[in-house]
């Protein structure tokens, strides 16, 4: 093996303690098996990296639509309350208006806070809306929610 670590056979001499010797195509082959593990290396990294991402991203948009949620609730929850309050001082007050104040701040109580995933959620919602608007016609007054868009952004709010 005077002919700078070849061997006569055509083999590259790998160094080994016992000076067994590789075959060129034992090298391609694993020059081609460690691109293939770099490459599913490299997905399964990039796919961690993805599903963190859209982690934090989905975070951040459910906290907004939360927001927004909580926000329009507790507009009609304050309306709702408010109104039923000076129904009570009034005992002229229509039965009907308050019978659907009672109503709508059931229906708020019963909103699932606590599980977004719900199925009627949007639903649930938009009878709530619906019952705010009966309420407010049945008060002659134009009213709506105008936003909660961001914390410390106050809500618009028209009567």
């Amino acid at each position: 093996m005077a002919d700078g670590g070849r061997s006569v056979s055509g083999n590259v001499n790998t160094g080994l303690v016992d000076g067994d010797d590789v075959d060129i195509n034992d090298c391609f082959d694993a020059i081609e098996m460690a691109g293939e593990r770099f490459r599913n290396e490299g997905y399964m990294e990039g796919l961690d990296a993805g599903r963190s991402v859209g982690y934090q991203e989905g975070v951040t948009i459910g906290k907004k639509q939360g927001w927004k949620i909580g926000s329009e609730l507790g507009f009609y929850h304050g309306f709702a309350s408010s109104w039923r309050k000076l129904a009570a001082q009034y005992p002229d007050s229509k039965q009907r208006v308050i019978k659907a104040l009672d109503s709508l701040v059931m229906m708020i109580d019963e909103f699932p806070l606590s599980d977004p995933t719900t199925q009627s959620l949007q639903d649930q919602l938009e009878q709530i809306r619906g019952k705010f608007k009966q309420i407010s016609s049945l008060l002659n007054l134009q009213t709506e929610f105008g936003g909660g868009e961001r914390e410390g952004t106050p809500a618009k709010l028209s009567f």
